[in-house]
């Protein structure tokens, strides 16, 4: 969409979502109709479970 601009680090979109507006958000999952963030990923906690 124009004017949508994804400039965080470590965004996941979901499928089907759509974007409205520039997400500057990190670390986070966006998903819906418009797109909002549904789901904050904790990297330490991330980089715990790759250890495994």
């Amino acid at each position: 969409m124009p004017g949508a601009n994804i400039t965080g680090e470590w965004v996941v979109i979901g499928a089907g979502a759509v974007v409205t507006h520039e997400i500057t958000d990190s670390y986070c999952v966006f998903a819906g109709v418009p797109a909002k963030v549904i789901q904050k990923i904790d990297m330490i906690e991330s980089v715990e479970v790759n250890k495994l």
